[in-house]
């Protein structure tokens, strides 16, 4: 297979701590090109990635160079809704961040335009990929705890969600958490409930609660974020004949099934060293398998219209007080 193209949309912290390590140690892609705004960045790039890199000043100039078989963007929220749009119109195949956009009054246009096109866009959702995640999944599939009766997904972190405009924390964060929640129950919610909140109103949002109904099982998904040491994600299921636990960020994964009796501890860790984030490794790799045609990616656009959908049933219900609908569009078709 011939060696990929690729291309940087961005060259912060995340690219040169993420992107960058896990491109070269999946081998199978070149960086060959960059792009960032700022002259001192665009330095940097030449510095880090060295000379025979072309170095553009925005996503427009590349994409309009040609010369890469597809890019990977890491920009600020603001920037998101452009960067996604222009690689849209190029029909360039790319790896993205959600969200789809910074104000939650663009979402809907930018859904409706990932609906009406056939480019491959790789939400990503780094927990999905983790293998202790895909572990989890798996024993569900195989009726190790029974049918699924609940599930829920806790995010505890010292960080702050970046700054967008509207964007309820649940929404923005929707696609890694919810992604997790549909894939061990093997539904997509159909109408979501968003608890009050002790910081609404405030500036910045720390605090959210939203339950899901899958019909068959409920879920949900917790965020306290801004007071705690380390990052912490936990994500339980409880089934008809059994139990399942799994500390993400730490590869545990514990279960117990009524036929085995005690609970069974396995460590299922994620591809090391890691690169930014645990699951970056394996969420480039499958990016790469979709843009060489080797597999689909398993978290594409029809995954960020889900998630987003999700999304922007968390923020109906935060205006009413009450259950809101998850609406999807139109069904579209794969070439």
């Amino acid at each position: 297979m011939a060696e990929l193209r690729l291309g940087l949309i961005g060259f912060g912290s995340w690219t040169r701590q993420a992107y960058v390590p896990a491109v070269r140690r999946d081998g199978r892609a070149r960086i060959v090109a960059a792009a960032a705004p700022s002259a001192a960045t665009r330095r940097r790039i030449g510095e880090e990635l060295g000379a025979s890199v072309a170095v553009y000043a925005s996503a427009a100039e590349l994409l309009r160079a040609g010369g890469v078989d597809a890019v990977m963007a890491a920009v600020s929220e603001p920037a998101h809704e452009q960067v996604l749009r222009a690689a849209l119109d190029a029909r360039m195949p790319i790896m993205f961040e959600p969200p789809v956009a910074a104000s939650r009054s663009r979402v809907p246009a930018m859904l409706e335009l990932l609906a009406a096109s056939t480019t491959l866009v790789h939400a990503d959702l780094e927990l999905s990929y983790l293998p202790v995640v895909v572990r989890a999944v798996e024993l569900v599939r195989s009726g190790e705890v029974g049918r699924v009766l609940r599930a829920s997904i806790d995010l505890s972190g010292a960080w702050h969600p970046p700054d967008a405009d509207q964007l309820a924390v649940a929404h923005m964060l929707a696609p890694w958490y919810v992604d997790v929640l549909n894939r061990v129950i093997g539904a997509r919610p159909r109408r979501v409930l968003s608890a009050p909140e002790p910081d609404r109103g405030s500036q910045q949002q720390l605090h959210a609660l939203t339950l899901l109904d899958y019909g068959r099982a409920t879920a949900s998904f917790g965020v306290r974020l801004g007071a705690f040491a380390s990052t912490e994600i936990e994500l339980r299921v409880a089934g008809a004949s059994g139990d399942l636990r799994v500390d993400v960020m730490n590869g545990e994964l514990r279960v117990r099934s009524e036929v085995r009796g005690d609970w069974v501890s396995h460590r299922i860790p994620p591809v090391e060293p890691i690169a930014g984030w645990p699951g970056m490794h394996e969420s480039v790799s499958a990016f790469l398998d979709a843009v060489s045609g080797a597999a689909p990616s398993p978290t594409d656009a029809a995954c960020l219209i889900d998630h987003h959908a999700a999304g922007l049933a968390i923020e109906t219900s935060r205006d009413l007080d009450g259950w809101a609908p998850v609406t999807r569009g139109p069904p579209r078709s794969r070439p």
